[in-house]
C-alpha cells in the first residue's frame, strides 16, 4: 500500500478498538437475533469507519506520489530547455508554457480517478514531455543553422590595410534595376507592423562613415485592408522563419485572446506571408506568398469587433481561400498561419498581421492603394518620418490597429516607430512595407 507507517499504526489501532467494542457488544446481546443484528451492524461499521477511509487515505498518497512524479519529470525537461542557449526567453517558456500543460491536463485526470492504475497517464506524459523537449532542442539546432548561416552569407569586410571607396557625402548611390534588391543577410524584424505590399526596387548601401549615404527603398503599394491584388509568385525560402519553434496550440491561444482590433499578436509579421484581403458581395477572399517550408495554412478571423478563431485549414499548394455567407456592408478580419509537421507535431514557421476588409453592399471603404515615397536616402544615424497616405474606395473607412502600419526587412540597418519615422543605424539598403 501507499499508507505511510503511521498511518497504518493508526488504522490497526481503530481495527483493535472496534474489535473489542464488537466482541463486548454481541457477548451482551441475549437473544440469537440480537446477536446476528450486532454482528452485522459491527461488520458495516468496520467497513465505513476504517475500511474505506484506510482505502481513501492509500488512495489520496497515491494520486500525490504519481503527481510528484511528474512534476520533477517536468522540471527536468524545463530546466535543460532553459539551458538552450540560442533560443529566446520568449521561445523558451512557448515550450514550458505547453509542458505545463501536459502536466496539468494529467493531474486532472489523475485527481478524478477512483484506482491507483496511472501507468497509461504517466507514460503518456513521458512521451509528451519528451517530444516537448525534443522540438526544443531541433528549434534549437535549427535555429543556431540558421544564424550560422546568415553570418555565412554576409558580404566579406574589406582586407586589411584597404579602404572602400566612400560616397561622397550629400549625393545619391546609384539605384539598382527595378525587380532586384540588393543582396544581404536575412534579418528578422523584431516588431511586425502592418498588411504592405512589395516595392520593386532597392538602392544599394553607401559606407559606414557617419558623412556616407544610407538608402532605404519605400514598398508600401498597399495597406492592411488593400484590394489591388498582385499577387507575388514564388517560394519563400527566408531563414527567419520562425522554424517551427511554437506549436499550433500555443499560436493558437495567442491569436484567440488576442484583440486583433486593436493590436496583431505576438512574432506576427507582414514581410513573408503577405496576407491580403479583397472583399465581395457576402464574401471576402483571403490571399498570401506561399511558403516553401509550409505543410499547410490555418486561417483565423471573425467579424470585427469579436474574437478571432480557426476558420480553416487548407493544404501547401493553396495560397487563397475564400470566406463566404457573410453579412453585407460588414468588416472581418483575418490571419494566416503557415505551419510544418516536426516529429509528428504541427509547429509553426509564420504567423501573418491581420488584414481588416469589408463586405460590399454598404458605405463602408477599403483602402485601395497607399501613395508613398519610392525610395529614401539617409546618412547614418539621422532620422526622417515617411510620408504615406491611403486612398480609398468607397465613402466611410473605419481604421483598425493603425491608420499606416510600417514593417523593414532589415531592422539592423534601419528601424521605424509606429508613426513611420526611420533612422539609419548603418550602412545598407532595405525595403519598407507601409
Amino acid at each position: 500500500t501507499d499508507l505511510t507507517e503511521a498511518e497504518r499504526a493508526s488504522y490497526e489501532k481503530q481495527i483493535q478498538e472496534w474489535e473489542e467494542a464488537a466482541k463486548k457488544a454481541i457477548a451482551e446481546a441475549d437473544t440469537t437475533e440480537k446477536v446476528a443484528a450486532t454482528l452485522t451492524e459491527q461488520e458495516e461499521k468496520l467497513q465505513t469507519d476504517i475500511v474505506v477511509a484506510a482505502q481513501s487515505t492509500d488512495l489520496a498518497n497515491a494520486k500525490a506520489k504519481a503527481i510528484a512524479e511528474l512534476q520533477e519529470q517536468a522540471a527536468t525537461a524545463k530546466e535543460e530547455i532553459t539551458q538552450l542557449p540560442t533560443l529566446t526567453e520568449a521561445e523558451k517558456q512557448a515550450y514550458i508554457d505547453v509542458v505545463n500543460q501536459i502536466v496539468a491536463d494529467a493531474i486532472q485526470v489523475i485527481t478524478e480517478k477512483t484506482d491507483k492504475d496511472f501507468t497509461a497517464i504517466q507514460a503518456e506524459v513521458s512521451e509528451k514531455v519528451e517530444k516537448q523537449k525534443t522540438a526544443a532542442k531541433d528549434a534549437e539546432q535549427e535555429k543556431a543553422a540558421s544564424n550560422n548561416q546568415a553570418q555565412e552569407t554576409e558580404a566579406p569586410s574589406t582586407p586589411q590595410g584597404t579602404e572602400a571607396p566612400s560616397t561622397p557625402q550629400g549625393t545619391e548611390a546609384p539605384s539598382t534595376p527595378q525587380g532586384t534588391e540588393a543582396p544581404s543577410a536575412s534579418q528578422e524584424p523584431e516588431e511586425p507592423s502592418a498588411s504592405r505590399e512589395p516595392e520593386k526596387s532597392v538602392a544599394p548601401s553607401g559606407t559606414e562613415e557617419p558623412s556616407a549615404t544610407d538608402a532605404v527603398t519605400d514598398s508600401g503599394q498597399s495597406s492592411d485592408t488593400t484590394d489591388n491584388q498582385n499577387d507575388t509568385e514564388g517560394e519563400d525560402t527566408d531563414s527567419t522563419a520562425l522554424t517551427g519553434t511554437y506549436d499550433v496550440q500555443t499560436v493558437t491561444k495567442w491569436i484567440t485572446s488576442c484583440n486583433t482590433d486593436a493590436k496583431d499578436p505576438e512574432n506576427s509579421r507582414f514581410i513573408k506571408l503577405q496576407p491580403r484581403a479583397k472583399g465581395g458581395n457576402k464574401k471576402i477572399k483571403i490571399s498570401w506568398k506561399k511558403q516553401s517550408v509550409a505543410k499547410g495554412y490555418i486561417i483565423y478571423g471573425a467579424a470585427c469587433g469579436k474574437k478571432m478563431e480557426e476558420l480553416a485549414r487548407v493544404k501547401a499548394s493553396k495560397k487563397s481561400w475564400t470566406h463566404k455567407k457573410l453579412k453585407k456592408a460588414t468588416y472581418y478580419k483575418y490571419i494566416v498561419v503557415a505551419y510544418k509537421i516536426v516529429n509528428g507535431q504541427e509547429r509553426v514557421t509564420e504567423i501573418s498581421v491581420s488584414v481588416h476588409e469589408s463586405t460590399k453592399g454598404g458605405k463602408n471603404a477599403n483602402p485601395k492603394k497607399v501613395q508613398s515615397k519610392k525610395k529614401v536616402t539617409l546618412v547614418v544615424g539621422k532620422k526622417k518620418t515617411w510620408k504615406a497616405k491611403v486612398i480609398k474606395s468607397g465613402k466611410k473607412l473605419k481604421v483598425y490597429i493603425a491608420k499606416l502600419r510600417y514593417e523593414l526587412d532589415k531592422e539592423k540597418i534601419v528601424t521605424v516607430n509606429k508613426k513611420g519615422k526611420i533612422k539609419a543605424l548603418k550602412k545598407g539598403s532595405c525595403t519598407m512595407y507601409v
